[in-house]
């Protein structure tokens, strides 16, 4: 059964608004968050909500859910192509980004794709344009100024059929490594492109006040109310 338009937004905002959260701040976005933002930005996201945020995550894995070892209560998400560390306390802390190590890159969504789909005996192409930046192709680049890698069969994620998403979220970032060396490529040009704090868009404030809220229990957020003049005024003012 195909997903409804809904869905499939709610999916793309999750997705867009975790990533940005970790380009951001390299921590968890939590889900009290992630759920705020779909009410302001996604009609009639409560009707495909129903059973949870966490149900639908299950179901959907767009992100990686993370819960905090011992706290039930403290549940966050970060992009799939984010190595866990082996202490999965780092993710939460403040003071992760000090010791975060530097080779867990957050590459770019398409790019990352490109090691999971199959290729199905067709060729495929990672194609960097110094304009477009990554695009994914069936052909090679034709531009002058514009440069293209093959990915063949071999250079996919492999195996891991029925393992965790931590197990192949670990198995794609080898994968790209080994590409990546393979054409003696540095991985800097395939990272996604984020927005810098100081840089966030007309909808990043009221993404801002959202953020604000991160971590607050179930009850405290249930007190937040928030006329809708007001939340327009924030989205329409930089």
């Amino acid at each position: 059964m195909e997903k409804d338009e809904i869905e499939l937004k709610i999916e793309k905002t999750i997705e867009k608004f975790v990533s940005e959260h970790w380009v951001n701040t390299e921590s968890v976005c939590y889900l009290s968050s992630i759920g705020t933002h779909l009410n302001f930005t996604v009609a009639d996201s409560r009707t495909v909500l129903s059973r949870g945020l966490r149900e639908f995550l299950r179901q959907n894995p767009v992100v990686q859910v993370v819960q905090f070892p011992g706290v039930e209560q403290k549940i966050g998400a970060v992009p799939l192509s984010v190595s866990l560390p082996d202490d999965i306390k780092e993710l939460f802390s403040p003071q992760k980004q000090a010791s975060f190590p530097k080779n867990r890159h957050v590459y770019a969504q398409n790019f990352w794709n490109a090691f999971i789909r199959p290729t199905e005996g067709a060729p495929r192409y990672v194609v960097v344009d110094e304009s477009e930046g990554v695009t994914i192709r069936e052909a090679p680049a034709t531009d002058e100024n514009s440069e293209a890698y093959e990915i063949t069969s071999q250079d996919l994620t492999t195996g891991l059929p029925d393992g965790s998403i931590a197990d192949k979220v670990s198995a794609t970032h080898a994968a790209i490594s080994r590409w990546l060396e393979k054409h003696s490529l540095d991985p800097d040009p395939f990272l996604r492109r984020g927005r810098q704090k100081q840089d966030l868009t007309v909808d990043g404030r009221l993404g801002r006040l959202i953020s604000a809220f991160d971590g607050l229990p179930r009850e405290d957020l249930s007190r937040i109310n928030i006329p809708l003049d007001i939340l327009i005024k924030l989205s329409s003012k930089k």
